[in-house]
């Protein structure tokens, strides 16, 4: 793999995973009552490149645009098939 995708998969990993800790660290202060966007943006900044560096904003940009091509092409099939879908329950009912 190039270095460029290893670290895209790597900060996608770091990011992943402070949004599944997020909900965690919530319950385990509960009398804080802290809203949990509030631990994932300071888990932003903690893994980002100010702080330690683990998540670049290049790499993820990189994901960002790959995932956004990709959906491109699921979208209007999707759009289709809902379309297709009521439009046939309607005639069956009448």
């Amino acid at each position: 793999m190039s270095d460029e995708l290893t670290s895209a998969l790597v900060s996608l990993l770091v990011v992943a995973l402070v949004a599944a800790l997020a909900p965690f660290i919530v319950a385990l202060v509960p009398r804080l009552r802290v809203p949990q966007v509030v631990v994932l943006i300071v888990g932003g900044i903690i893994v980002g490149p100010q702080v330690m560096h683990l998540a670049e904003p290049k790499s993820i940009e990189l994901l960002s645009n790959v995932s956004a091509w990709g959906s491109s092409f699921f979208s209007p099939a999707m759009s289709w098939s809902s379309h297709s879908s009521g439009s046939g329950q309607e005639n069956s009912r009448s």
